[in-house]
């Protein structure tokens, strides 16, 4: 597999006629929670609950997160992923993160995630997520420096700031200094 330079990977505005990739990535992150149905046949009712799925979410981030930017993960201009971003007054509240399945394993998350905290950190704002509780992704979020800082139902909330990134040693001081 091929290193990625993080000099390759870049985040542009979602547009409208970025929907029918937009709508690819939702499925393929959700995938999982509705193969039963593919399995029993009913590929039709699959199609059409993953539809509602992307619409609900869609409107949700939207109406509950006034500042919530939503953007396209790109590699070499090639879309390849989607990030919803709520930048607070008090925060940086990543609501989701999806990679399309043929690019991760690639670090390619890691990027995108460790240029947001430094962003986060020249703003001096923490960056905040849930993960669920059974969801892999907290090994990957506890690698880049997220701490466990609460539970909501069964997510569990965490938080990456920069001074806690220095104590571990994430990051370079000068990274943030600059």
């Amino acid at each position: 597999m091929a290193t990625i330079n993080p000099a390759d990977i870049s985040l542009r505005p979602a547009k409208d006629s970025d929907e029918a990739f937009l709508k690819r990535v939702h499925q393929s992150e959700r995938h999982w929670e509705f193969t039963s149905l593919l399995e029993a046949g009913d590929a039709e009712f699959y199609h059409k609950v993953m539809a509602q799925q992307y619409d609900s979410q869609h409107r949700f981030y939207f109406a509950n997160y006034g500042s919530a930017h939503y953007g396209v993960i790109q590699w070499t201009d090639q879309p390849i992923g989607r990030l919803y971003v709520d930048y607070r007054e008090d925060e940086v509240c990543v609501l989701d993160i999806a990679i399309l399945p043929e690019f991760r394993w690639r670090g390619i998350g890691s990027i995108v995630m460790t240029g947001l905290c430094l962003d986060a950190a020249m703003r001096r704002k923490p960056v905040r997520l849930c993960v669920h509780y059974l969801g892999r992704a907290q090994r990957f979020y506890r690698r880049l420096g997220f701490q466990e800082i609460g539970r909501e139902g069964p997510n569990r909330v965490m938080e990456w700031r920069h001074s806690a990134a220095l104590q571990q040693g994430q990051m370079p001081r000068s990274a943030l200094e600059s």
